[in-house]
């Protein structure tokens, strides 16, 4: 009889004798439920499921709460970057708008990207972001119209 588990994921590393691993002829219900719940078969069975799952393991779990911070922090500055555009702002209010939203929301953002050279990278991701979307969405329909009309900047100059 063979433990397929401890076969498998043996995490002794040769430190002790796993009748289980190398095969048993004995058929006994005590040994097996011994064999159970002992240390070695309990790390055997972690390893099965790091493997399998790892997502749920310690460090990973750990990994995916940093990035979740990371990922919260570029939605915020994202999410400035097109405020700006849409408000026709200038690129050098970013790092402004940043400490302003760093002293609301109690995150440090301004560590590498608050500057007005990011505010363009962001806002040039955001724009081609915005172009596939309408892009894809021009693939796949049969019929679009366009129309056109004059409008005035912030200067009030006709364009």
């Amino acid at each position: 009889m063979f433990c397929s588990i401890c076969q498998e994921y043996d995490q002794s590393s040769g430190k002790q004798k796993n009748t289980f691993i190398t095969g048993s002829s004995n058929l006994r219900s005590s040994d097996v439920k011994e064999h159970e719940n002992s240390h070695a078969h309990s790390l055997s069975c972690q390893a099965k499921t790091a493997k399998e799952t790892p997502d749920l393991t310690p460090t990973m779990k750990e990994l995916s709460i940093l990035n979740q911070t990371e990922k919260d922090h570029l939605l915020v500055l994202f999410r400035t970057a097109l405020y700006m555009a849409l408000n026709v702002k200038p690129f050098s209010d970013f790092q402004e708008l940043l400490l302003l939203q760093e002293h609301n929301f109690c995150m440090n953002l301004a560590e590498h990207y608050a500057n007005d050279k990011q505010a363009v990278i962001f806002t040039k991701y955001i724009a081609e972001t915005i172009r596939i979307n309408v892009r894809s969405r021009l693939h796949t329909s049969l019929f679009y119209g366009i129309m056109t009309d004059g409008s005035t900047d912030v200067a009030n100059i006709e364009q």
